[in-house]
């Protein structure tokens, strides 16, 4: 009985057959073809050609080798960064205030190189000049009318009146102890003690001080706490209660630009003019901060309009400046800390971009290296479902080419669809040719015109391309429910043509819209049109994209010409964005630019390393860069990473972060102070601040007098943080040069009637000192020597101006009697010698470390109305002194505020929570906002703070619905909740059937068979049968519940083997003579090995019936890797824990999860 042909069979004369293959014996998998005899008569010539062709080629047996085609291939993103300079002004340490210079008595000082020879200081010399001016100020008489006079400490405020002022009618003077740092106002008393108060009170102008109040916040909370002198701190949660405007600064601008006369106005004089009520400080808004606010308001039109920040000392003069109508003000709550440099904040846009020319077929074409190779190259290539054609050079296609010897060129077409650029094509091609071994000369792109392809771009040029936009945007939200104004069904073929157009004009009429469109060229189309589409709310914005991108990967979205396959260029951009100095940019730009490089190589290289993450759908549009923005009279800019997708984008801002954390030096607080503490004040100070100048900018320095820690950021941090660490053994070796100011509150003023000619001589010659001479008519002394020379002669001078002191309130029982009386809380005797202080607005003067511990102590204690640590003073610290102590002064590095502040503030917060019924945090876990009562429908509901999630204006609880406020006010106790869940559930609530466990759960969606989460018995929640395993489960439901439907069907092991060998068999049936064993399997054979496939497969569904599997079970949601891959691989970074830690939690099922774990077990050395 002849053979049946199998369809796709032809038979061939052997007369055309024009070789033979003969396996070798070698092991080689390359074989040549023997050639036949060409000169035979019956052969056409092409079967001649043909024969030929085939006679060169060289054969490999079995298949070529195979690489992924889902591998996605991720276009590398442009760098984003730009050239950041400082200037020298950038490098001078910036200067002080008066008021803040004389509460901590800090003197500036020009810090110079290291000497190479050190000079040699004679401390016997030095200490017997001093000791010789000591015996002349021994013997300088008082004044007669100090032993009766009243005295008055002095706080900044005071001395900087006391100094400034003139008393005719009575006799005083102005001095200080150096001890203890007190200042006091001594005046001449009448014998009556009100007169003398009332004197002392004109004289200072107390009743005229104004006390400042401060407002604090948490970053991005939507609200702001105040603090007012002597009360406790209260919520700001509308305008009304704020300090603080912000006008746009026009009418100020304008005034300077048009009047001459107005070069020296200030801010705060122009504005205090035109209101009438006093400002007591302002500020241009930097453009991070206007942007920040831009995004808060959702308005986009006043980034390039200067905007102002007007602090007023009380809310009535600030609501009383706003009623006026020539300026424009921003209503909207804010204060300094509400914006924080290194929060960050987050964008979402989606970039559309037409190519407005006619569309081409884009292939490419492959140059062989040998033509002997070109059937190799087309196996290789059509495995990977690749088109192999032939062009002559007019780019007309000719098969034959193929035959041609001298023609080496392959095109090829038909490349996946997420590979839509030559470089992702070129790609692929160079993993097919490396794993199977072909040469090839070069790889080009090659395009062919597309056939009416004029036709269709004239029409696609007369559509309007922010329409096709929206109206794909608006079905993706209907359709997903996403957004759904309109609750009419979609129909396709209805809405697609025309009634779309009109569902989309009365959607675009609305508040809500989730999306705005923006053309990014301007004036008439372009070759390129880009338009953006932004998403104001970053989660919905993320579901959208979502569900875009899931389409583009499939079909050619938002397209407007029919001859685009592809459509237009759709590239999804997810942004993270930190605000970050000048000074500290500068420093870290190594560190950033290494980032940059590493981010924008990242997927590149996973894609290279085959990474299963790379085969996702979405990574055909992953990508990250580092990009700024800058402007050049700015102190500030913005440094974000732009990319796809958002958990890659907050991945890699962690690690940015990281990057840049600080060196630091600590300071650990005692009295008395180690060695550490000398560089938190006086020349030590002076000496940190000078080292970005000595590095030229690559370090930047934070003194942290609070927390007594000094921060170091950039490329020099190491080395000057070891110049910090040898700062003791190098002060003979550096030079400084300071104004040595020898007057009050500094020293005391006589001090200059006892330094002549000669002692300052001495001092210099003594202590080897380049230049020491008086200057300004004695007030000050110009020193140019070591730190241990200036030490030593602060030393000598405060030793003297303490003998002036001592001398001139000699008499004075009660003065002098305070002075033996005034301690620090660390109790050591003249500690404002030896370590920082701190002048309080009441006079008072403690050590930095001990007044820092009583502040430290108070906000613990959560009690904010800070008390004077002296014991007979009942005055409070002001909101000012307590900004200042916790942050610093205007020298600060405000890059870290909101980290210094953060204690402070959550206190704060928890304080005014604690002490107002009518306010509660949100309830939503983690959300810094608040929620407060109001009056009102209690059917409109009220919006947190923060993360904008509805409640209750009334009972602060979560919208609760048709129940009432009592209702949802008790279900906030745990045991009615779950009484209500368990009624409200009905039968879907049981316990396992365990009764040592009787563990509580819900059933949900799917069948009757259930496991107990605690301790993990299987049983059928119909009746309760349990079982160890899940099999006997789904047997039991099969025969006592009949609970086996075809729709739950699903294909079992068993069968899927089978269907695997069925497949091997068919394969094997078809293979011809070229199989590397040379025996094809015959017909008769081939329906014998099927039939005893079948037969087995029945014999074994007999014997051992199995149950339908269960459904697929959700995925655990991991916080960590499992211990089978950490145990396997124990030196895994923190960064490719996180990035497959992502990977494990993105599988769909809980059987994708456990495979994706035992990939990574075995498969981590490799990638």
């Amino acid at each position: 009985m002849a053979g049946r042909t199998r369809r796709g069979e032809m038979d061939v004369p052997t007369h055309h057959l024009n070789y033979v293959v003969d396996a070798p014996s070698s092991s080689n998998d390359w074989h040549a073809v023997q050639p036949n005899d060409m000169n035979r008569a019956d052969l056409y010539p092409t079967d001649q050609i043909r024969a030929l062709f085939h006679q060169r080629q060289r054969y490999r047996r079995g298949f070529p080798t195979r690489t992924s085609l889902h591998l996605k291939f991720p276009e590398q993103w442009p760098c984003g960064l730009q050239q950041v300079h400082i200037t020298g002004r950038d490098l001078k340490i910036k200067k002080i205030d008066k008021l803040q210079e004389v509460r901590i008595n800090q003197t500036g000082a020009i810090i110079g190189r290291a000497e190479r020879n050190p000079r040699r200081i004679d401390p016997e010399w030095f200490d017997q000049t001093v000791n010789e001016v000591k015996q002349r100020i021994h013997s300088m008489e008082s004044e007669p009318w100090i032993r009766s006079a009243v005295f008055y400490p002095l706080g900044p405020k005071n001395i900087l009146q006391a100094l400034g002022g003139c008393f005719f009618a009575r006799k005083y003077c102005l001095v200080v102890n150096p001890n203890n740092a007190l200042a006091y106002l001594v005046m001449e008393s009448f014998g009556n003690s009100e007169d003398d108060t009332e004197a002392i009170e004109n004289f200072l102008k107390l009743s005229s001080t104004r006390l400042e109040s401060e407002m604090v916040s948490t970053p991005n909370a939507g609200y702001s706490m105040i603090y007012s002198y002597g009360e406790q701190p209260k919520l700001v949660s509308t305008l009304s209660n704020s300090t603080v405007a912000l006008v746009f600064d026009l009418e100020y601008l304008k005034e300077k630009r048009h009047n001459s006369r107005a070069t020296h106005l200030t801010p705060e004089k122009f504005y205090q003019y035109h209101f009438g009520c006093p400002v007591r400080f302002s500020r241009r808004l930097s453009d991070p901060e206007k942007a920040w606010l831009e995004k808060k308001v959702e308005m986009y039109n006043f980034r390039d309009h200067p905007l102002r920040m007007l602090q007023f000392y009380t809310v009535e003069d600030r609501n009383a400046a706003v009623q006026q109508s020539r300026f424009e003000f921003l209503d909207v709550l804010f204060c300094d800390s509400m914006f924080n440099y290194k929060d960050p904040t987050e964008q979402l846009h989606l970039y559309v971009t037409y190519s407005e020319e006619s569309k081409q077929d884009e292939m490419v074409q492959v140059t062989l290296s040998a033509e002997r190779d070109k059937i190799i190259a087309e196996n290789a290539f059509r495995a990977h479902n690749l088109r192999c054609r032939y062009f002559n050079d007019k780019k007309v296609e000719d098969r034959m080419l193929r035959y041609d010897r001298s023609h080496k060129k392959i095109i090829l077409s038909g490349f996946p669809k997420h590979l839509t650029t030559f470089e992702g094509k070129r790609w692929l091609v160079e993993r097919i040719t490396s794993s199977n071994n072909i040469r090839l000369i070069s790889i080009e792109p090659f395009t062919e015109n597309v056939y009416d392809a004029e036709q269709k771009l004239s029409r696609a040029k007369n559509k309007k391309l922010n329409d096709c936009i929206e109206k794909e945007i608006y079905r993706i939200g209907h359709c997903h429910n996403i957004y759904r104004p309109i609750s009419w069904e979609w129909i396709w073929d209805l809405q697609r043509a025309l009634e779309a157009g009109n569902l989309l004009e009365m959607v675009k009429q609305r508040e809500d819209v989730p999306w705005k469109i923006f053309r990014n060229n301007r004036g008439p189309m372009q070759y390129l049109e880009t338009y953006t589409v932004h998403f104001p709310t970053v989660p919905t914005g993320l579901r959208f994209v979502e569900h875009i991108l899931e389409e583009a990967s499939n079909t050619s979205l938002f397209s407007a010409d029919e001859s685009d396959k592809n459509g237009p260029m759709i590239v999804p951009c997810f942004r993270k964005s930190i605000t970050i100095s000048r000074a500290l940019r500068y420093a870290l730009r190594q560190t950033i630019r290494s980032f940059d490089r590493y981010i924008r190589q990242f997927f590149s290289a996973l894609s290279q390393n085959e990474d299963v993450m790379m085969e996702s759908p979405e990574a055909t549009y992953y990508g990250a860069r580092l990009c700024e923005e800058w402007n050049e009279d700015r102190e500030t800019g913005v440094l974000e990473i732009q990319g796809w997708n958002a958990v890659s984008v907050g991945f890699f801002m962690r690690n940015l972060l990281r990057a840049m954390d600080p060196l630091e030096l600590v300071s650990i607080p005692a009295c008395p102070p180690d060695e550490n503490a000398q560089l938190f004040f006086g020349v030590g100070e002076n000496y940190v601040r000078s080292l970005p100048k000595k590095y030229d900018g690559n370090v930047v320095v934070d003194i942290d007098q609070f927390s007594q820690k000094i921060r170091l950021w950039g490329l020099a941090a190491e080395e000057a943080l070891e110049d910090l660490r040898s700062y003791s053994t190098n002060k003979s070796d550096i030079v400084i040069e300071v104004a040595i100011p020898v007057h009050f509150p500094h020293f005391n003023d006589r001090l200059r009637d006892f330094l002549d000619r000669k002692v300052i001589d001495h001092f210099r010659r003594s202590l080897d000192i380049k230049k020491l001479e008086e200057g300004n008519a004695g007030s000050f002394l110009r020193f140019e020597g070591t730190i241990e020379a200036y030490e030593k002669l602060i030393e000598g001078l405060t030793e003297l101006s303490a003998a002036v002191f001592n001398r001139e309130i000699d008499g004075n029982k009660d003065l002098e009697e305070s002075q033996r009386e005034y301690q620090c809380t660390c109790t050591v005797p003249g500690f404002a010698r030896i370590n920082d202080f701190y002048r309080l607005h009441c006079g008072h003067v403690f050590c930095r470390t001990c007044l820092s511990s009583c502040i430290n102590s108070s906000i613990g204690d959560a009690k904010l109305l800070i008390e004077c640590p002296n014991d007979a003073c009942k005055k409070f610290i002001t909101p000012k002194e307590l900004m200042d102590l916790v942050l610093g002064d205007g020298r600060r590095l405000k890059d870290i505020d909101s980290e210094k502040l953060s204690i402070l503030v959550n206190k704060t917060k928890d304080a005014i929570i604690a002490a107002d019924p009518e306010i509660k945090n949100c309830n939503t876990a983690d959300c810094i906002g608040i929620n407060t009562k109001e009056k009102g429908d209690i059917k409109e509901l009220k919006k947190c703070t923060a993360c904008r999630r509805p409640y209750c204006r009334r009972c602060l609880c979560e919208a609760h619905g048709e129940r009432t406020c009592e209702e949802a006010l008790r279900l906030q106790n745990p045991d009615e909740a779950l009484k209500m869940w368990i009624e409200e559930a009905g039968d879907r609530v049981g316990h396992c059937p365990v009764k040592e466990c009787n563990w509580m759960m819900e059933k949900g969606e799917g069948c009757n068979h259930m496991q107990c989460p605690k301790c993990s018995i299987h049983f059928c929640w119909t009746c309760g049968f349990t079982s160890d395993e899940s099999g006997p489960i789904y047997a039991h439901m099969t025969s006592d519940h009949e609970e086996n439907e075809l729709e739950d069907y699903v294909v079992d092991d068993d069968e899927r083997d089978m269907q695997e060998q069925l497949v091997g068999l068919f394969m094997a049936g078809n293979m011809d003579n070229e199989a590397p064993d040379g025996n094809g399997i015959g017909e008769g054979e081939f329906d014998g090995q099927f039939a005893e496939l079948l037969q087995n497969q029945a014999l074994n569904r007999r014997r051992n019936p199995t149950p339908p599997p269960p459904p697929p079970r959700r995925p655990r949601r991991l916080e960590r890797l499992p211990d089978v891959v950490l145990d396997r691989h124990p030196n895994l970074t923190e960064e490719d824990e996180e990035v497959y830690l992502n990977f494990l939690n993105a599988a769909a099922t809980r059987e994708d999860q456990d495979e994706r774990i035992r990939e990574l077990a075995e498969d981590i050395p490799n990638r």
